[in-house]
């Protein structure tokens, strides 16, 4: 939709891409920083508990985002049974349902600015 001349470099979109990766995890890792990491180097939990408590604000996040419909494909794809409740759900079923989820919305607002000219969506 777009000339490759118009186009911002590669290393402006990873700049970019990893700015806005910054802001929107910011919250996230406060609060795994504060529930995790910060009594893990004060010694009052374990690694493994460090590790629970910490994947608790991934899983909150990813499971926001990610659709059901990608969930329920790597639940199929790694042969494991459905959870009682969402909040059940392992990060590994989790992350990769994330990543499907953004990617297949990235292509969407793609596919709608190459389908639409822009002209189309101004007001007026």
């Amino acid at each position: 939709a777009l000339g490759t001349q118009t186009t911002p470099s590669n290393q402006v979109l990873l700049g970019l891409a990893l700015f806005l990766t910054i802001l929107i995890m910011q919250p996230v890792g406060v609060q795994i920083y504060e529930q995790a990491w910060a009594p893990l180097e004060k010694n009052q939990i374990t690694l493994a508990e460090a590790f629970d408590r910490g994947a608790k604000p991934l899983e909150t996040f990813l499971l926001r985002f990610a659709r059901d419909k990608d969930i329920r494909l790597f639940l199929e794809i790694s042969h494991t049974p459905a959870t009682r409740t969402p909040a059940d759900l392992d990060l590994k079923i989790l992350i990769p349902a994330y990543i499907l989820s953004e990617l297949k919305a990235g292509f969407q607002i793609g596919g709608n600015y190459h389908l639409h000219p822009f002209g189309q969506f101004q007001d007026g």
